[in-house]
């Protein structure tokens, strides 16, 4: 088993997450973004975390799935 500390305390890889999930799920739901809205970012950020990372992929992948726009807005 890999031990890490959880996502709340790892504040710096939330956005470099964000990234590879809009990468990884934008093919699958067919919505192309160019950035992430920073209001969004510090939300994101800021955000207590308490499912994990498996919350935030989940949260972006609902995001890219209802983006109407080039930049993603949470």
């Amino acid at each position: 088993p890999v031990s890490l500390p959880p996502l709340r305390e790892r504040s710096d890889d939330i956005a470099m997450l964000v990234y590879y999930f809009i990468e990884k799920y934008s093919a699958r739901v067919g919505r192309w973004v160019e950035g992430v809205d920073l209001e969004t970012m510090d939300r994101l950020t800021s955000y207590h975390w308490p499912g994990n990372i498996r919350e935030l992929q989940n949260v972006i992948e609902r995001a890219l799935i209802l983006a109407n726009d080039a930049v993603l807005k949470i």
